[in-house]
Formats: structure tokens, C-alpha cells, sequence
């Protein structure tokens, strides 16, 4: 993005803690359990967001290894793997085109990843828009996959991070 492009902005929450690190952690939080510890790096630049974010989470069921930038042109997409094989997506974390996974037993029956063609549908967020229009039909106050105890356990994780990194936004003050 441009310099002038909201992401450089402050005092519109810009950086990319609070805009693009949900997308790998949501991932990681469906796969690997609990965080039980991090460790982050990043960098504010001349506007004061943070521009470039490296966060790596023990979690209950191994590793996490996220990461941000505005710095240079990013890499997009995810790697898990594990004992049991991996699983792989490339492009848009929010709206992948495709899904390729590899089983233990798949790879050692020397076979070739099985790959899931996903039809995208508008620009990666009707997917949450049918999920919310689904709630409010049923009248559930919660999504069951996205619960509103990960989304404050995921706010604070954001205000820890940023904390980590000394990052402060205009509208900190303002929220008790």
C-alpha cells in the first residue's frame, strides 16, 4: 500500500498487529490449541504503526511462527505441518483458491497431495457475512466457531503484542 493508505495511519488503528496478523493466527488457532507462551519482534516506522511483525507462539500442539509486513511485498499464505503430514495454502489467508494436504499415509504410499479447489464468493468476507446473517436468523448472540471468549482473548493478545513492541494508538486512552 501507499504511505498514504489507511495502514500507515495511527489514528485509524493502522499497522499490521490489528489488520493482518488475524488472518495466520486464525489458522493457527483452529489447528494447534492454547498459546502457552510468545516471543515478538517488530518494527514501528516513521508514521509510528507497526510496518513489520514477527511472532512465533508455543502452543498446546507445537509451533506457530506468524508474521506481518508493510515493509516489502509479502509472502501469502500458510505451511502447517506435523507428525501426520502437512497442509498448505497460498494467496489470501481470508479466501484461498485452493487447499492442498499431504497424510503421513499418503506420502508414504508415495501419492501426491490431495488438493481442494475452494469457489471463491465476492472479496473474501461473505463467507463471515453468511455466518453472522445465520446467527442473528437463529438468534444466537455468538458464532459456535468463533466464540466471544477467543475473540477477547484474541483483542488482549493484540494489546499484549503491541505493548510488546511499543506500539500505541491515539484511540488507547479512550477505551476503559
Amino acid at each position: 500500500p501507499e504511505r498514504g493508505h489507511r495502514l500507515f495511519a495511527p489514528e485509524d488503528g493502522g499497522g499490521v498487529t490489528l489488520d493482518m496478523l488475524v488472518y495466520p493466527l486464525l489458522w493457527s488457532d483452529a489447528l494447534q490449541g492454547e498459546i502457552r507462551s510468545r516471543s515478538v519482534v517488530g518494527h514501528l516506522g516513521p508514521t509510528g504503526v507497526d510496518d513489520d511483525l514477527a511472532v512465533q507462539l508455543e502452543r498446546e500442539h507445537g509451533w506457530a511462527q506468524l508474521s506481518a509486513t508493510l515493509m516489502r511485498a509479502p509472502t501469502t499464505g500458510i505451511a502447517l505441518s506435523g507428525t501426520q503430514g502437512w497442509l498448505r495454502v497460498d494467496g489470501r489467508l481470508n479466501n484461498p483458491p485452493t487447499i492442498e494436504l499431504m497424510t503421513a499415509q499418503r506420502r508414504a504410499e508415495g501419492g501426491e497431495p490431495l488438493v481442494e479447489e475452494i469457489r471463491s464468493i465476492g472479496a473474501g468476507y461473505v463467507q463471515q457475512i453468511r455466518e453472522a446473517t445465520r446467527c442473528i436468523r437463529l438468534g444466537l448472540t455468538q458464532s459456535p466457531f468463533v466464540p466471544w471468549d477467543l475473540s477477547t482473548l484474541r483483542a488482549r493478545l493484540f494489546d499484549d503484542i503491541r505493548a510488546d513492541i511499543g506500539l500505541r494508538l491515539p484511540n488507547d486512552d479512550s477505551v476503559g
